[in-house]
């Protein structure tokens, strides 16, 4: 497919592809709702767990996979297909036969999502059941290290607004004369694939909505306090499919370290991504906004500039505050000492 149907050395060539062969792509907005508590501390152990539940809003899907792929080219505008199993999904904001756009409605799909995850925290001392009666009472309790485990975006966004799906089913083709096929609009490439395939346009359409499923994955994320502000981090996230029709995410391992302060956070994220591909980034936190990248290393020649990214995020923090020293009588904290970060 890169190097075209010119390319001489792959004419007449017999590939038997089980697969699978697979593209998706997404646009979606979601809202949410999370609730976390620390439902167990004794001695230097706590535990806590937390979950996330999302409303999904889909602004334009769709998705590809095929499998079972028996093919020849034959020469530059000729493909022999002797079998394929193929199923295709799409919902866009475009009017599939004038090409325009099509805006309403915004959102094509909904659908929901949930996070949950748990973490275990190895205390630096002793844990203390105290009760306090005031927010700005509450002490930090610092850590040696953190262990948390969680499923991330399971779910997935129904698509039933100008939504079309399409199923091959183990069929063969002959597409000859390809440098020459030109289509005006998503419709006739449609009808065309549904006619050379079963010898009408309508046979390979199988509905008018389908289900494309968020990119899950599992996240294991270690934190250890090496000394006062020094902090380093190891993390996995491994992306699986829920089905066939899903966004795939892909795999990741990598190690942070960080100089970390209620101020100021500076870190170095080296990353394996998709098991094969070394990124070194940085990024920089001045009190809650936080700009970074995790693809440096191209600026800097470390390697070959083949692209970078760059985020950044604000948060607006509710500090809890300091106590001022007030008698019992007036309802107040003695415990002013006892500042948390």
């Amino acid at each position: 497919m890169y190097l075209g149907l010119s390319y001489k050395p792959q004419h007449n060539i017999n590939y038997d592809d089980n697969g699978p062969i697979r593209g998706s792509a997404m646009s979606w907005a979601e809202i949410g709702v999370s609730y976390s508590n620390n439902f167990y501390a004794r001695g230097y152990d706590a535990f806590s767990a937390g979950i996330s539940v999302k409303r999904l809003m889909g602004l334009a899907g769709m998705y590809m996979n095929a499998g079972n792929l028996n093919y020849t080219v034959l020469n530059d505008s000729t493909i022999d297909i002797q079998n394929m199993k193929a199923e295709i999904g799409l919902s866009l904001p475009v009017d599939y036969n004038t090409n325009t756009a099509l805006t309403s409605p915004l959102f094509k799909g909904g659908g929901f999502a949930v996070d949950l995850g748990v973490t275990y925290t190895r205390l630096a001392k002793y844990h203390q059941n105290q009760y306090f009666g005031t927010l700005c009472a509450q002490p930090y309790e610092d850590y040696i290290y953190r262990l948390g485990v969680a499923l991330i975006d399971i779910g997935g966004i129904k698509f039933s607004s100008n939504a079309s799906k399409m199923i091959i089913d183990n069929r063969s083709s002959y597409w000859d004369n390809l440098n020459s096929m030109k289509f005006g609009t998503i419709d006739q490439f449609l009808d065309t694939l549904s006619y050379k395939f079963y010898g009408d346009t309508t046979s390979a359409w199988a509905g008018d909505r389908f289900t494309l499923w968020l990119p899950s994955a599992v996240s294991v994320q270690f934190d250890y306090h090496l000394r006062q502000q020094w902090y380093v981090n190891a993390s996995l996230i491994y992306g699986f499919p829920m089905s066939k029709s899903a966004i795939t995410r892909p795999s990741e391992i990598s190690v942070t370290p960080r100089y970390e302060t209620r101020w100021l956070e500076v870190s170095l994220p080296v990353s394996l991504y998709n098991w094969q591909l070394l990124r070194v980034g940085l990024a920089l936190r001045i009190y809650g906004l936080t700009i970074g990248t995790d693809k440096i290393g191209g600026f800097f020649h470390f390697s070959d500039f083949t692209g970078l990214d760059f985020y950044m995020s604000l948060k607006l923090f509710f500090n809890k505050g300091k106590c001022r020293e007030r008698g019992p009588a007036h309802g107040g904290c003695l415990d002013s000492h006892k500042i948390g970060r």
